[in-house]
Order: C-alpha cells, then sequence, then structure tokens
C-alpha cells in the first residue's frame, strides 16, 4: 500500500512540475501571450579577407671618385627575375616588394677606383630601415652584402 501511494505522489508530482514549467509571452502592448517562439539563428557575420603583406626592398649602390669612364657592375637578386645584372654609372637604385615572409637578399658591386681613396658602397633596405651593407675602399672595389630576411 505505501508503494502504491508513493508511486501516485510520484506521478502527481512529476504532472504538476511538467505543467508548471510552461512559459507564455507578452508583447509590450498586453494584449496577451503569443504563439511559440521560434529561433532565430543570427547571421554569421563575414570574415574579412586578409591582405597580403609585403615588404618594400631597396637595393642601393653608391661611389665616389671612381675612374673616368669606369662603370660599375651591380648583381642582385630579385624576387620575380632571380638574378639581375646592371652595368652601368652610380648612384644605382633598384626597389621590388617581396610578399614572402622569408628572402633571402643579395647585392654585389665591382668598379675601378681612381685614387686610393676612391670608394664604393651597397646597401639593402627592408621596409625604409637598412638591413645590409657592404664597403670597400682603394683601387679595385668589389663590396657586396647579402643576408635572410624574416619578418
Amino acid at each position: 500500500m505505501r508503494r502504491r501511494w508513493f508511486a501516485a505522489t510520484l506521478l502527481l508530482s512529476t504532472g504538476l512540475l511538467a505543467a508548471g514549467s510552461c512559459t507564455r509571452i507578452y508583447t509590450g502592448n498586453n494584449s496577451g501571450p503569443t504563439g511559440p517562439t521560434t529561433l532565430v539563428t543570427p547571421t554569421p557575420t563575414p570574415t574579412p579577407t586578409p591582405t597580403p603583406v609585403t615588404s618594400q626592398v631597396e637595393f642601393r649602390v653608391l661611389g665616389a671618385s671612381l675612374a673616368g669612364g669606369s662603370q660599375v657592375i651591380v648583381r642582385h637578386t630579385d624576387a620575380v627575375n632571380g638574378t639581375t645584372l646592371y652595368t652601368g654609372g652610380v648612384p644605382y637604385f633598384a626597389s621590388m616588394k617581396v610578399p614572402d615572409p622569408t628572402v633571402f637578399l643579395y647585392i654585389e658591386a665591382s668598379a675601378i677606383g681612381q685614387t686610393s681613396t676612391s670608394t664604393l658602397q651597397v646597401q639593402i633596405y627592408v621596409d625604409g630601415r637598412l638591413f645590409r651593407d657592404g664597403f670597400s675602399q682603394g683601387f679595385a672595389l668589389n663590396a657586396e652584402a647579402s643576408g635572410t630576411y624574416r619578418r
């Protein structure tokens, strides 16, 4: 008898709890309950496409007191063409955009000096800052600079 009474009490209390858990939704105009609610899934915010980051690389060659009519031979790496060769006067400037986060950069220049105080200088700039440079002084001038740039 006690088991039946316990089972009946349990069923009755479960039904009352279930009945008490109904939800009514009222709008701001107090017109009474509205229909069942629907879940509104928010539209996801589109993820912006990251813009590719590039580095501006500049090669510079400067010289002073070079032999008259002497030409400077310049070799440097190029992200598009590989190695670039230039023969001409100084100053020499070349620039390129490099999309890679790691890149090996190299520049070399050679010329003949007019005096023992003749100079030849090569420089590599990355994003406006000096990355590497090389210097030579005398009659036989050969300057080079190289390094791996990591963003």
